[in-house]
């Protein structure tokens, strides 16, 4: 006899079709959106014309590209903070080490318009104190968004230190090298993708960010995610659906590749 699909069978089908529909509609409604004429966008697009790929303001592109560095700068940071709080937290044997998690996880409890009020009042602070001026500048944005994505690498990196197997570093301090030798050798080589992983998450964190960037962005420093937000309060144009198709578009090519990239890591270091 062939087989038959069960009603629970048939039942979950549905169920995960009805969900990827629901989370995929808001990304075809934007892609619609930017085909068209150009003027406010209409959905459904009533026709087929890409003019708003075309038209796109030259400030967003500067605005894209001061984005672009400012979250590859973040990530890079927070690998790295991130990287090494998740090694202390593992291997330091603090006294009160939930404790430290937990302040260096707190970013994540927060909401992010908060953490915004909050380093516009430090920085405009530090400026009163010391004569520092971080606002509107690109090193304040640099450490507003390094410090809400560091507790996402340290997340990601410690859990994958919690099953790691110190007998690998054993083995190589027993063969001659050194601490730091078996560290840089051993053990980051073996936790690198859950460091990527944390460190693509924090890019994309960084790339998005509105809440924090709209209290400490400048006419310098435009960011585009700021721009858009400011754009859509005064007119829904397809030139702002278009940007934001070829964001998710680029976004979508990451995430590929470094699927591949981790997936073709972690089977080397299975074999």
């Amino acid at each position: 006899m062939g087989w038959r699909p069960s009603s629970f069978n048939i039942l979950t089908r549905v169920s995960i079709a009805l969900g990827i529909g629901f989370l995929v509609s808001p990304l075809i409604v934007i892609v619609a959106n930017s085909i068209g004429e150009n003027g406010l966008a209409l959905f459904p697009p009533n026709s087929f014309r890409l003019d708003a790929y075309f038209n796109i303001p030259a400030q967003w592109w500067w605005s894209f590209l001061n984005s672009l560095v400012l979250a590859s700068s973040a990530a890079a940071a927070a690998c790295v903070l991130g990287t090494l709080a998740a090694l202390a937290l593992a291997r330091g044997g603090f006294v009160r080490r939930s404790v430290i998690d937990g302040l260096l996880r707190s970013p994540l409890q927060m909401p992010s318009l908060v953490i915004g009020i909050a380093f516009l009042q430090f920085y405009s602070w530090l400026n009163v104190t010391a004569g520092v001026d971080l606002r509107g500048s690109f090193m304040g944005l640099l450490i507003a968004h390094t410090t809400v994505s560091v507790p996402y690498v340290l997340t990601i990196v410690l859990a994958r230190l919690v099953t790691f197997d110190e007998r690998l570093e054993e083995a190589a301090v027993g063969l001659g090298a050194t601490n730091m030798q078996a560290l840089l050798r051993v053990t980051l080589p073996i936790i690198n993708p859950a460091i990527l992983s944390g460190g693509f998450f924090a890019f994309l964190l960084s790339l998005d960010n509105v809440p924090i960037s709209l209290f400490l962005v400048s006419a310098a420093t435009p960011l585009l995610p700021v721009d858009l937000f400011n754009s859509i309060q005064f007119d829904l144009t397809r030139q702002i659906y278009a940007v934001a198709t070829l964001v998710c578009l680029m976004t979508t090519i990451a995430i590929v590749v470094l699927y591949r990239r981790l997936t073709s890591t972690v089977a080397i270091q299975q074999m």
